[in-house]
């Protein structure tokens, strides 16, 4: 169930009927701060309960599941093929009072792009290492191209993230005694892969990198040390593309450049994109966006726009 959105859904009735909280909560034999977790999509309504609100409310129940009333005009996405399966996904940390992951369970779609949202310390960065194997998960399964990396060791964890994962890490990650073109080459390189010379060219000049290909990465600016990780990233063909805050060092109008060639280099091969992102314009550009809260998935959109994306943020933000 999509806990936001019966949340909203609920409260819309209950202004609608001029009922308050507290009426509510009267009705049902609940605190009034249960009725506002409800509404704010932190919870949800004992199953039990759901018909008797619809009853009183002179709804049907299907009223709190039925999106149809959402814009129609949308084409819809084509989920053609699954790349990443998680079900059932949690991550404790040693020692931790409770678990950063509470049972995710998404599907991550080839060549569709996908934003990770919601407010700081809510899970994004741990979900996204945990799908790519960069951290072992506690429990549940994360199947990749059709491989179940929880049962993977090393050191064939590490040739199958090489082989099938390119990620562009907030640090950069790039490596200081190599040039911004070896800096680009490295992963593919290591790994044996065969380079694409055209390609590598054209990113190098799509991502403002020209004549700069034998500089150090310690003379380049934050936001050319993000396009030199990108190009990285973008090099490799039909492999799982993770991006935490891509565009979180560039200007206004690069950044724009660089997530558009991002999400186009996505299409263009098949690649599932999985971006870490808490700006709202950059979500609406991609085709799913997941919130998380608290460690779980409390609401998906599908190609929404900028403003439906912030909507989402504020009311999750009010609840951290």
């Amino acid at each position: 169930m999509d806990n936001i959105f019966v949340g909203e859904r609920l409260t819309n009735l209950r202004k609608l009927k001029g009922r308050t909280q507290a009426d509510v909560a009267a009705q049902f034999g609940v605190s009034k701060q249960a009725v506002s977790k409800w509404e704010k999509g932190l919870s949800m309504p004992d199953v039990l309960i759901l018909p008797d609100l619809a009853a009183y409310f002179g709804v049907e129940i299907g009223y709190f599941f039925d999106k149809a009333h959402e814009d129609s005009t949308r084409v819809p996405l084509k989920k053609e093929k699954v790349a990443i399966q998680v079900r059932d996904l949690t991550k404790r940390y040693k020692g931790a009072d409770a678990p950063v992951l509470k049972g995710i369970n998404i599907d991550i779609y080839d060549g569709l792009s996908t934003a990770i949202m919601g407010p700081s310390g809510c899970g994004k960065t741990t979900f996204v290492n945990c799908i790519s194997g960069l951290e072992t998960i506690t429990g549940g399964s994360v199947i990749m191209f059709d491989q179940d990396i929880a049962n993977l060791k090393e050191p064939k964890l590490t040739e199958f993230r090489r082989t099938h994962t390119n990620y562009i890490f907030q640090q950069y990650n790039l490596v200081d005694v190599l040039n911004v073109l070896d800096n680009i080459k490295l992963p593919y390189k290591t790994s044996g892969q065969k380079i694409d010379r055209a390609r590598l060219k054209e990113l190098i000049e799509r991502l403002g990198l020209s004549g700069k290909e034998k500089m150090m990465p310690t003379k380049l600016s934050g936001g050319q040390q993000q396009r030199v990780a990108i190009a990285r990233a973008l090099l490799g063909k039909g492999k799982l593309i993770l991006a935490d805050e891509p565009t979180g060092a560039l200007d206004v109008n690069t950044g724009n450049d660089v997530l558009e060639l991002l999400l186009a280099g996505s299409k263009e091969f098949g690649s599932p994109a999985v971006i870490i992102t808490h700006d709202s314009k950059v979500a609406a550009k991609c085709d799913i966006v997941h919130f998380l809260l608290d460690g779980n998935i409390v609401k998906t959109l599908e190609r929404p726009d900028a403003s439906e994306v912030s909507k989402v943020m504020v009311r999750l933000s009010e609840n951290v």
